[in-house]
């Protein structure tokens, strides 16, 4: 799966004490919602784009076998971001 993170939204959640970046693999059981300093601390390893006045980072989340992988420069495994996996239980409010 492939995203694009831009530089100007990463100041945005950079201002927040804590933000998280949300990337949805295919279908609603495939959510991963990822805090922002997991994907930050690896950008100068990620592929990116720039131009004019943008600049943007290539996301690349590879499903490997039951897992969900960063992929970073040179096709290497990142950090695995499976426990960031939301399930439909996990929005299900407590009575």
């Amino acid at each position: 799966f492939w995203f694009a993170l831009h530089l100007k939204q990463l100041e945005f959640l950079t201002a927040a004490p804590t933000s998280w970046l949300c990337y949805g693999c295919g279908s609603s059981e495939r959510t991963l919602l990822v805090p922002r300093e997991v994907i930050q601390r690896h950008l100068d390893q990620m592929s990116a784009s720039s131009g004019n006045d943008r600049h943007y980072w290539h996301i690349v989340i590879q499903r490997k076998d039951d897992r969900f992988v960063l992929r970073l420069l040179g096709a290497l495994d990142g950090p695995d971001l499976t426990p960031f996996l939301v399930s439909a239980t996990d929005a299900t409010p407590s009575a």
